[in-house]
């Protein structure tokens, strides 16, 4: 199956440093990366089907790389160094 068609991905607790290849994933409607070492969520931004994003725990100081996403619905941005929204 090609990571293009699936809908639901869960990269919780995998350690995952940066959404390389978020391109990859256009098609998501639920991501869970949480308890991860993320500082940014910018490359989320490419996937605009997406309504339920969680990123908590992890080292995130500014999510507005994602403010525009007009589908997103549920953000988790729970316990991260929140700098600015």
């Amino acid at each position: 199956m090609s990571l293009g068609l699936a809908t639901e991905l869960s990269l919780r607790s995998c350690a995952v440093t940066k959404l390389n290849y978020a391109q990859l994933l256009c098609g998501l409607t639920h991501l869970d990366l949480s308890h991860n070492h993320l500082r940014s969520v910018s490359g989320v931004y490419c996937m605009q089907r997406l309504k339920e994003l969680d990123v908590s725990n992890n080292m995130i100081t500014s999510a507005s790389p994602i403010q525009h996403m007009a589908c997103l619905e549920i953000v988790n941005l729970e316990n991260n160094g929140m700098v600015k929204i």
